[in-house]
């Protein structure tokens, strides 16, 4: 066993302090290609790598109680998770350091002797099926498992690596194998200790973790095969291919063959997927890339590939109105990049023009990659993207210890991996160069990682271009049309016969019924990827980033920020911490890739011809990944919360699942359907693959001329150094309207702001008891506001700034909810988007990005910026001139870019809130809200009616353009933090105010020759400007959050957006009266700690009810409650719901008193621990000020206060709470509940809830009042 330790800097104690967290991460490389293998003269059982992962936390021979190990871990303030991959597992946890101890004996326990409990057995392969129908309609997943389907018999790709109960108990029982064995068959065959690779980090010295590693892990599967021979790569008995005639075999006499079973240029493969979405695929499946780790020469030809700046392949496709998004490369482990092969995949969301004419669109793709082979790999390039591997390495943020070990694992088990060994041979069949021993040699794979750069080599190219340049030629040597796996998915295609009982005959019934095609859910960028094992809501298996549990919550999922935020907006600036991340759809990111040329410009590219309609049609995949994801609340933000964690919520609704492009109907009329003919076994895809059509073949080896296409250009944002920016001086040199700093000499300061803002007082009073360093206010006038906190704790030079222009038009129609208006607005955003794109794209390239979205919730247009370089400012105003020219309906594109990305909008609108849980928790923030704009069919209603005349009286009326000069009415509110002083945070300010001030002083000008007359004595553009009053703060929109009445549950149900969604979902929501002062969210946040593990135990483990049962603390507005989420396919949501209120009503009085005092402690303890820990990154901290500030609540000190009166409260308080917060008589209880059985109930009994003045009737209270404590609550203490 490999074990590296990371001790925190100036830990040299034996003994740790609890003032940061431990972590500890094991590989294995043990994965989901060992599904095939037969064990012991066992058949082979597919999905057995991920059953294997899900039963190792189920107790051990030391640890007998099979709920243990996350006991302990939530009991000391952790957390624990694991994943599956191809090659390996990895399971981690995060602990308290006092406690780590007991974390590293639990998972050694299990690790070395696991229960495999007949019964737990039969339990997890039902959470594995409840995983399963999460990612069922997913098509992502379904693409990737129709490479499955072509790849060769007995193939370790061949198998079924998701797992599911057919593949795991019914088949397996059918055939008299016994799951339970072949999962001790393989953790005594695979789990080996030369396989596993230890991570620890802790703040204590290297000898007491070294003792701790050697007490805990020395032994753990001493007793299994060691002699065991490795697994064999599968050897081709003849060519893959005609490519690979040659005869000349690996070192080990190994040939390596592609896992694909035919050659892939004889066919096409066309599906039917779920959603609407319409994209090609080109793909080539290669030798494995990962023995080339010094150079990584994939990255340059994707880099090139999939560029998006100006010459570029995306570029000139965009300008001619064929593709959407376009992306290139190899992404990171599973399916894609693996010891046995390697995937290259170019990926374009097709429009419908494209559709038709999509072997023209793959002809673009051939003759980039001619230039590619031309010009030859380019120093300037290459030295380009090595300085910014190099900064990004150097310079970003120091990560939270469960992300670090988990990378420092999982970069140990790769680096242990061993290619196939045939790989160099046939990298120099494909090259050409197979009989020259000196050039093979520049093709030999590199060896083994040295242990001290096991992480570097995953971050920088280590070798020159000299030793990449042979590389890169092999690679574009492979990518010909001879060797492309084409597919083609397209809406119009008619589903293939299926057999009864199937997803895809289900869906057949569907579409037989006259219903649009069912959504998908997000998918996994490998299937296994993102197999977590634990946890509340398991959004795991449905990312696509590798299927990590990105929240960190160790619940195996993406975390309530997956859920899509109800306004359809996703910011957090609406005053609720909850997530509000909400789509690519509008969310007009700067990365919305779509395009259309412009009018009267000639085309770009010669035409290739439309070789076959039976194409589809049009599709955004809006950030250049597979076209997917959808706009999940339906306002283009994607925001940022931190749901859970009681902080606000947003209300608005988070990017999350695939993004369905629903076609006009004049779009769809151009295309022809096409008869399926088969059906994939597992999630039921009807598809065909046929030969290509005559002449594409030829086509694409001879692609013709496009003159637009260039390399990328020279990067003017990447910076020749990176510097930290001294300390600020003392604040009288800052020019600061206020400051929060507890400092004695600038209490003053702070007592000024305290008294603009009542709700500073209680914060600046705990962070002075706490010694916190808190923002400083910069600026303060009519047209915006600047919060600064330079950051001298992480010390990088690293910025991350966030923006709220709030549009004084929208403001002004908060009471009408102008539904058209919002829309307005999002195109606007949508079109600066587009605008800017190339500018923001070439940025991001050098480590800085923006985005910009507008959020329905605050009717603001949210910016945000993040990285390392010093051209924040530059970058600002590109965005902001963009915004202003988008405005303008005189630009020759305006009609077409505005008709293309309003179509955009719409497809992504209709991709609202698909899964059931995150509409039924938009529902929840839609009604205690009650702000009809956050109603996706407010948006669809609004998105249908607005034209590009809407667009230019909002952008006039805001910038002050207007026929008749009139004041710009908008009010900027930023947050800055990072590596920036006063005077430069105040140059990004103004980058932003002072380009939209400008459109204004300009038609001032030309109405009047005397703009001194007209404005007042000033004389310069921003001081004019200023004495026209400027949309004031107090003029924004007030919010408003409903007072629940107290007594029995109120219920509201819903119907699923897709009829064949089989999960049903309650969101169960507890709202506790009065404002959210330091000790109600003390008492909320100890509930939620206390009942996290209890509420898993005894709903998700024990009764089965779904994969996603968890609980979480929630303020909107300053209105704080607690929610309880469920999610299965099992039992109807009533059912959910009943057992809910079951678990709330017995679980408090039962066990809450009778907690040991030292338990409760410990709880207490772990939960105080984790509130006074600093941000670990500047992002973090810069999302904590952004809440604070966006909220309107300003409680920088929330988290020190609350630990403070956590620290005082007694298992007592808590009980006392939560009988008032669940008690029937005292509740205060909302419960939407989705399910597709609500389908057979009227419009009448649907809209119970409000029809009959239940929540008509309750209270309302103004955000504002809410937040400084003034509302009344009815009722309450």
């Amino acid at each position: 066993m490999r074990v590296v330790l990371v001790s925190e800097p100036g830990c040299d104690d034996d003994v740790p302090a609890d003032d940061s967290e431990a972590a500890v991460a094991l590989g294995v490389a043990a994965g989901s290609f060992g599904d095939l293998e037969a064990s012991s003269g066992l058949k082979p059982l597919q999905g057995r790598a991920h059953l294997t992962e899900h039963l190792l936390f189920m107790g051990s021979e030391k640890f007998t109680d099979e709920n243990d190990y996350d006991s302990f871990m939530t009991e000391h303030g952790g957390e624990c998770n694991a994943f599956t991959d191809t090659d390996w597992t990895c399971f981690h946890f995060t602990i308290r350091p006092s406690a780590l101890a007991g974390g590293m004996e639990r998972l050694a326990a299990t690790m070395d002797a696991p229960l495999l409990r007949p019964e737990t057995v039969k339990r997890e392969v039902m959470a594995i099926e409840s995983e399963f129908q999460q990612a069922r309609l997913s098509d992502s997943v379904r693409a990737e498992q129709l490479l499955a389907d072509e790849a060769r018999p007995g193939h370790p790709a061949s198998g079924f690596l998701w797992g599911n109960a057919r593949s795991l108990a019914t088949d397996p029982a059918a055939q008299g194998v016994s799951a339970r064995d072949q999962v001790e068959a393989f953790v005594r065959e695979q789990y080996l200790p030369s396989r596993m690779h230890l991570a620890i980090r802790a703040p204590m010295s290297l000898d007491a973790m070294q003792r701790l590693a050697e007490t805990h892990f020395a032994g753990v599967g001493v007793g299994r095969a060691h002699g065991r021979a490795e697994p064999q790569p599968p050897v081709a008995a003849e060519p893959a291919s005609a490519a690979d005639s040659p005869s000349s075999c690996g070192p080990s006499g190994a040939r390596w063959q592609s896992p694909v079973r035919s050659d892939p240029a004889t066919a096409i493969c066309r599906w039917l997927p779920v959603t609407n979405r319409l994209s090609l695929s080109m793909s080539w499946v290669l030798p494995p890339l990962m023995g080339w780790w010094k150079a990584r020469p994939d990255e340059y030809v994707s880099h090139c590939l999939g560029h998006e700046g100006a010459g570029s392949l995306l570029s000139s496709l965009r300008f001619d109105g064929l593709v959407a998004s376009l992306s290139a490369g190899v992404s990171g482990g599973g399916m894609d990049s693996n010891s046995l092969f390697s995937v290259f995949n170019v990926t374009i969301g097709l429009t419908a023009e494209g559709a038709t004419d999509w072997a023209g669109v793959g002809a673009a793709v051939f003759a980039y990659l001619r230039l590619l082979r031309e010009t030859g790999p380019q120093q300037r390039i290459w030295d380009e993207l090595c300085l910014a591997d190099r900064l990004q390495h150097d310079f970003s943020d120091e990560e939270e210890p469960g992300e670090h070990v988990q990378e420092l694992a999982t970069a140990m088990v790769g680096s242990a991996l061993v290619p196939h060994p045939g790989a160099a041979a046939a990298w120099a069949r494909i090259a050409g160069v197979a009989d020259d021993p000196a050039a093979s040699a520049e093709l030999a794979m590199d060896g083994p990682v040295p242990p001290e750069q096991t992480l570097l080599a995953t971050a920088v190219p280590l070798a020159p271009l000299a030793t990449a340049r042979p590389r890169i030629a092999a690679i574009l040597a492979a990518l010909t049309p001879e060797r492309v796996r084409v597919s083609l998915a397209a809406p119009v295609f008619l589903p293939a016969p299926s057999a009864p009982g199937t997803a895809a005959a289900a869906a057949d019934a569907v579409r037989a019924a006259g219903a649009s095609p069912a959504p998908g859910v997000r998918g996994a960028a490998n299937p296994d990827a993102a197999r977590a094992c634990t946890g509340d809501d398991a959004q795991a298996c449905d990312e696509e980033d590798g299927g990590e549990d990105e929240s960190g919550d160790g619940d195996g999922e993406e975390d309530d920020d997956d859920e899509d935020d109800a306004d359809g907006d996703d910011d957090d600036a609406d005053g609720d911490d909850e997530d509000d991340d909400d789509a690519d759809d509008a969310k007009a990111t700067t990365s919305c890739k779509a395009g259309a040329a412009a009018p009267g410009r000639p085309s770009q590219r010669a035409a290739a011809g439309d070789v076959d309609s039976a194409a589809c049609a049009s599709r955004d995949a809006g950030d250049g990944d597979e076209g997917d994801d959808g706009d999940e609340d339906g306002d283009g933000d994607e925001g940022d919360g931190d749901e859970g964690d009681g902080d606000d919520e947003d209300g608005e609704e988070e990017e999350e699942e695939e993004l369905p492009t629903a076609l006009p109907e004049k779009a769809l009329e151009s295309l022809s359907p096409m008869q399926m003919t088969n059906v994939e076994p597992w999630f039921g895809t009807s598809f065909r693959r046929d030969p290509l059509p005559d002449g594409v073949l030829e086509l694409w080896n001879n692609p013709p001329r496009i003159a637009a296409l260039a390399l990328p250009l020279p990067n003017t944002f990447l910076p020749e150094s990176l510097e930290l920016r001294p300390p600020a001086g003392p604040a009288a040199d800052w020019g600061a309207a206020a400051l929060l700093a507890p400092d004695s000499d600038q209490l003053a300061l702070a007592a000024k702001a305290a008294d603009a803002i009542p709700s500073m007082g209680p914060a600046l009073a705990a962070c002075e008891r706490a010694g916190a360093q808190l923002p400083a206010l910069l600026e303060s006038g009519p047209d915006g506001r600047l919060w600064w906190q330079q950051d001298l704790a992480h010390l990088v030079p690293f910025t991350a700034l966030r923006a709220g222009i709030h549009l004084g038009p929208l403001a002004e129609l908060a009471a009408a909810a102008d539904v058209v208006a919002c829309a307005a607005a999002e195109l606007w955003v949508a079109m600066a988007n587009d605008l800017a794109q190339e500018v923001v794209y070439t940025a991001h390239m050098a480590g800085l990005s923006l985005e910009a979205r507008f959020s329905r919730r605050t009717r603001a247009v949210l910016i945000e910026v993040e990285g390392h370089s010093p051209k924040v400012p530059d970058l600002l105003r590109a965005f902001a001139r963009a915004l202003v020219a988008a405005g303008d309906p005189s630009r020759p594109d305006a009609a077409a870019s505005f008709a293309r990305l309003r179509e955009i909008a719409l497809r992504s609108a209709q991709g609202m809130l698909l899964k059931p849980l995150a509409q039924a928790d938009a529902e929840r923030l839609r009604l205690t809200f009650g702000d009809k704009r956050m109603h996706r069919d407010a948006r669809l209603d609004g998105l249908a009616h607005v034209s590009l005349e809407d667009v230019a009286r909002l952008a006039a009326a805001t910038l002050g353009t207007a026929a008749s000069p009139s004041a710009p009415s908008f009010f900027v509110e930023a947050c800055i933090v990072g590596n920036e002083t006063p005077s430069s945070a105040r140059a990004a300010f103004s980058a932003v105010t002072e380009s939209l001030l400008a459109p204004a002083a300009t038609a001032l000008a030309a109405a009047t020759a005397a703009p001194a007359a007209a404005w007042g004595e000033a004389t310069d553009a921003r001081s004019a400007l200023a004495c026209s009053s400027l949309l004031l703060r107090s003029g924004l929109p007030r919010h408003t959050v409903a007072l629940l009445p107290a007594g029995p549950v109120l219920c509201h149900r819903i119907v699923p957006v897709r009829p064949a969604e089989r999960n049903a979902a309650v969101v169960l929501y507890f709202q506790a009266p009065g404002a959210r002062t330091a000790q109600l969210n003390a008492r909320l946040r100890l509930l939620e700690t206390l009942m996290e593990e209890p509420l898993f135990d005894k709903l998700r483990t024990h009764e089965q009810l779904g994969y996603t049962v968890h609980c979480e603390s929630k303020c909107a507005f300053g209105v704080a409650g607690l929610s309880v989420v469920l999610q299965g396919s099992r039992h109807s949501a009533d059912h959910l719901l009943g057992r809910a209120l079951a678990f709330l009503a017995d679980w408090p009085l039962r066990a809450l008193p009778d907690m040991p005092e030292d338990r409760f402690a410990t709880h207490r303890s772990g939960l105080v621990d984790s509130l006074v820990q600093p941000p670990a990154t500047v992002q973090e901290l810069s999302v904590l000020v952004w809440d604070a500030v966006e909220s309107s609540c300003f409680d920088f000190g929330m988290e020190t206060a609350t630990a403070e009166e956590v620290a005082k409260t007694s298992i007592a308080d808590v009980a006392a709470f939560a009988a008032t917060l669940f008690g029937e008589a005292t509740r205060r209880c909302l419960a939407v509940l989705s399910d597709r059985r609500h389908a057979g109930l009227d419009a009448g009994e649907l809209a119970a809830l409000e029809s009959d003045g239940r929540l008509r009737s309750c209270a309302w209270v103004a955000a504002a009042d809410a937040v400084a404590g003034r509302a009344v609550w009815p009722g309450a203490a």
